[in-house]
């Protein structure tokens, strides 16, 4: 029998909204259209990933990646509006500024591995998976750190909510185990997108240049990082929830009964408020696609 699989992102699907969660994870039906908030930061991310593998351009695979994206909407008959465009162009300047605000870290961090993913055997059924952006040796200290990014709308000064970052804890226990570690100290970096708006008569390519110089000027309004340890004391105590919560997705794929929980996120995350609002046949079919897998952004693992 083949194990059951559950990552960070259906843990956090299934805790927001169950009904959203069966939707996703259990029908596997997917929205056509690219929700451009997702999309500018998968498109960072692609940059990242290229500037700390040292392979390639980091700034054309972003403005392919963007490429990509609208060209795809337009096939589906979703074309991004000229906003939701510019929104995603904005990433091509930024990914320039995060580039130089980082490149210190080749001297501070020998780079163990970018984008590793894992499969970490939580019972003889059970498997948690799932993709960590990179994962550095602290060349003064010896000290192995998981990194993550997080990019944000906005800005929130209150970092201690790090420290029940569920996300983190995660990670934190798939990454003791891969490395034998007692306690995990992440490097998570918060990056605040940029919320400039084009000008009257400005060109894109002056709109991108001045995002580019406004955020190189005021780096520490857009980047933010910070160490969160997790101790082997709570290490031992995410494992323990890690199974509570996967025999409660268990049980719900087997009773199939699930609620929706209508609140602040269903208003600027949720990729399911149409069907949510007005649940037809048409809009699931006009609307949505059938994914061939629960985890496709996995599929390039390594199996068991």
């Amino acid at each position: 029998m083949a194990k059951k699989e559950f990552t960070f992102s259906e843990f956090y699907q299934f805790a927001t909204c169950p009904w959203a969660w069966q939707k996703r994870y259990v029908e596997l039906k997917r929205p056509k259209k690219k929700s451009v908030k997702l999309s500018f930061g998968a498109a960072i991310h692609k940059g990242i990933e290229t500037f700390y593998k040292r392979e390639g351009d980091p700034v054309g695979i972003v403005q392919d990646y963007v490429t990509k994206v609208r060209t795809e909407a337009e096939a589906e008959g979703l074309p991004l509006d000229s906003e939701s465009y510019l929104i995603l162009r904005k990433a091509e300047g930024f990914i320039r500024t995060y580039i130089d605000h980082y490149a210190g870290d080749f001297d501070k961090y020998g780079i163990l591995s970018v984008e590793p993913t894992f499969s970490i055997p939580l019972t003889d059924s059970i498997n948690i998976v799932g993709k960590i952006d990179r994962i550095v040796c602290e060349k003064g200290t010896g000290l192995f750190h998981p990194v993550e990014t997080k990019t944000v709308a906005s800005w929130n000064p209150d970092v201690n909510r790090l420290m029940l970052d569920f996300q983190i804890s995660l990670y934190s226990w798939a990454v003791s185990k891969m490395l034998h570690l007692s306690d995990v100290t992440f490097l998570y970096d918060v990056l605040r997108k940029p919320a400039q708006r084009l000008k009257k008569d400005e060109t894109e390519a002056d709109f991108i240049s001045r995002i580019e110089k406004e955020v190189n000027e005021c780096r520490g309004e857009y980047f933010f990082r910070d160490k969160v340890t997790r101790s082997r004391r709570e290490i031992e105590r995410t494992e323990k929830e890690l199974l509570l919560r996967a025999q409660a997705l268990i049980r719900a794929r087997k009773s199939g009964e699930v609620y929706r929980t209508p609140g602040e996120h269903c208003f600027w995350m949720c990729s399911y408020m149409p069907p949510c609002l007005e649940d037809t046949p048409d809009m699931w079919d006009s609307l949505y696609y059938i994914e061939k897998t629960a985890h496709p952004e996995l599929e390039d693992r390594p199996r068991d």
